[in-house]
């Protein structure tokens, strides 16, 4: 649809995807199968962001602010897969002595696209008028990059052993991520992780909301949840302008300040 001359978006907002629809398929991946192939998962996510990339790249063109629109929720989307699916396929081929380490960093390295997103957004290198479709439609080039290098990386191996039951495939796996060493002791866990498994039942989602014994457990996830969405972070973000701007800085100074918001929240990770 055409529309008049579309003026460029707040260059420290531009970076970032719906916060709506990011927390509503972060819920839906968590309540997927876990026996579901992560590998698989992230490659046929990263069709979503590089969608809405084209998207981006293209609505100035077409003079589409719709097109915007559609890809930030297609944005969320595969942010709130992505946060699910990459933690426990990461968890799952990591070493047991890194196991702690790489789930605890993967908030880090959130936080630290964030900043990068910012830097980028900068005038100097794409926050001008001419260059912000390219700088909305950069998260697509990760994508691309993970659509390309996680082929070379093999399944995750509790999910061969324990759901496939292809113990060469799990060893071949584990020797691939750990080393060519004696891993029977990892192996022997993941038996005793299936075993355990097929001794007990999942439960439904009513049959969880239900549940007393986990009532109270299900109540702090969800306070936490709701206190995390109140700590305020979403607001210095969309409101770092306007609360510069009301302090006397002035529109050339706000950039590089929202640049220091960024750089302080990636010394203490992402509370979102």
């Amino acid at each position: 649809m055409r529309r008049g001359p579309m003026r460029a978006p707040s260059a420290h907002r531009a970076p970032y995807a719906s916060q709506g629809s990011n927390a509503l398929m972060a819920a839906l991946a968590t309540l997927t199968d876990s026996s579901d192939r992560r590998k698989r998962c992230q490659l046929c996510s990263n069709v979503i962001p590089i969608t809405a990339a084209l998207l981006m790249g293209l609505s100035a063109t077409v003079r589409s602010f719709e097109m915007i629109l559609i890809a930030r929720f297609l944005y969320g989307i595969n942010a709130g897969f992505g946060l699910n699916i990459h933690s426990q396929y990461a968890g799952e081929i990591a070493d047991k002595k890194l196991r702690g380490f790489t789930n605890t960093s993967i908030s880090i390295f959130v936080t630290t696209g964030k900043l990068t997103g910012q830097i980028l957004g900068l005038r100097e290198i794409l926050g001008i008028e001419s260059q912000w479709p390219l700088l909305l439609a950069f998260s697509g080039f990760w994508a691309l990059a993970q659509m390309v290098t996680l082929p070379l990386f093999p399944e995750s191996p509790p999910y061969l052993l324990m759901e496939k039951g292809d113990k060469d495939g799990c060893i071949k796996a584990i020797k691939q991520l750990w080393g060519d060493q004696d891993h029977q002791k990892e192996i022997d866990e993941m038996l005793q992780e299936q075993a355990s498994r097929k001794s007990g039942r999942s439960l439904t989602i009513r049959e969880l909301l239900r549940e007393p014994s986990l009532r109270w457990q299900l109540y702090m996830l969800v306070a936490l949840t709701i206190a995390l969405q109140l700590c305020g972070i979403n607001a210095v973000y969309f409101y770092a302008a306007e609360v510069f701007k009301a302090a006397g800085f002035s529109e050339k100074q706000i950039p590089y300040l929202t640049v220091g918001v960024g750089i302080c929240e990636s010394h203490v990770g992402d509370p979102v």
